[in-house]
């Protein structure tokens, strides 16, 4: 997190050595983010880059992780519950609808900011654009949130994202307050377990 010293706003910096084994992986993500417009989504303000290192210059998203909101609340009402997964599915639905098919892989409560009742996407290091999906074997991947395709080092796709979502909103379930009507949580389950289904 970084103050520019004249205009005092706050951007973020993503810096990496070009020696780095990830730096292609840098390049990706700010080729991704450039073609991205989404309320959602940080802008990409520049790239800078000297013979040593390459700079992403990103907006500053404010909130805290999805994961410390639903720890810290006394539980997630079944409304909230709701508004979070609209907002996790309408982004996801986005970068899928891009003109070149964008996969995020990396979705987790930690990388989800809650700003009052705005949810915020960020870090887009493991995003990758479908056609270069089968040029790239991962491997690896959040334990709890990662598909099998992805931890196997097979081939990735839109299930993979939704794979992901569906535990996110498995987490956020565990979170709510036990005072859920029981055929609404019955209607969540089976929403979580098409989500999570082996494809």
């Amino acid at each position: 997190l970084a103050e520019h010293t004249m205009l005092h706003l706050c951007r973020i910096l993503k810096r990496l050595n070009k020696q780095n084994p990830c730096y292609d992986q840098l390049k990706t993500e700010a080729d991704i983010l450039r073609r991205l417009n989404h309320p959602c989504i940080p802008e990409l303000y520049d790239v800078l880059e000297d013979p040593e290192y390459l700079v992403l210059v990103e907006e500053y998203m404010e909130g805290e992780s999805l994961k410390s909101f639903c720890v810290r609340g006394e539980g997630l009402s079944e409304e909230v519950f709701f508004h979070f997964a609209v907002q996790i599915c309408d982004i996801l639905h986005y970068l899928h609808s891009s003109e070149d098919e964008l996969l995020y892989l990396d979705l987790k409560p930690e990388n989800i900011l809650v700003s009052e009742d705005r949810l915020s996407l960020v870090d887009f290091g493991c995003a990758v654009p479908a056609s270069m999906a089968e040029k790239r074997r991962f491997g690896l991947g959040t334990p709890g949130f990662a598909a099998p395709e992805l931890r196997e080092g097979r081939t990735v796709c839109v299930q993979t994202d939704i794979y992901a979502a569906g535990m996110v909103l498995n987490q956020m379930y565990s979170g709510m307050s036990r005072g859920v009507n029981r055929r609404l949580a019955d209607h969540i389950r089976r929403i979580i377990e098409r989500c999570t289904a082996e494809v």
